[in-house]
């Protein structure tokens, strides 16, 4: 029983160690598909959306929401790619009713899970 709480104790402690406040971008080779997180600055704008899209080749899951700004292109993200996925988790991209969201150039773009 003591070695499951030392156990317990240790990966709580190790959890607290990693909670940073940095910008976190990592892209999985296997699996071509970059995530971002931002603690310290929280850019959900239009502008941050486009440069993850650019930045992805196959796959860009989300990792929170994004808003329009109202100081964005109205005409939406240009999205040029083929066979490509956005994945939101759940997470929503809001225009404000003011622009389009995404602006599609290419075959086979898939939008999925998200608001």
């Amino acid at each position: 029983m003591l070695t499951i709480i030392l156990i317990l104790s240790l990966s709580v402690t190790f959890a607290a160690d990693n909670d940073t406040n940095d910008v976190t971008i990592s892209e999985s080779n296997q699996h071509n598909l970059i995530g971002a997180t931002n603690n310290r600055n929280n850019d959900n704008s239009f502008t941050k959306l486009s440069k993850n899209i650019n930045s992805s080749s196959k796959t860009l899951v989300l990792n929170k929401d994004y808003k329009y700004s109202g100081n964005e292109n109205k005409d939406g993200i240009i999205v040029k790619k083929n066979n490509y996925v956005i994945d939101g988790k759940g997470h929503t991209i809001d225009a404000n009713g003011k622009a389009r969201i995404f602006d599609i150039y290419g075959t086979i773009i898939v939008l999925k899970n998200m608001v």
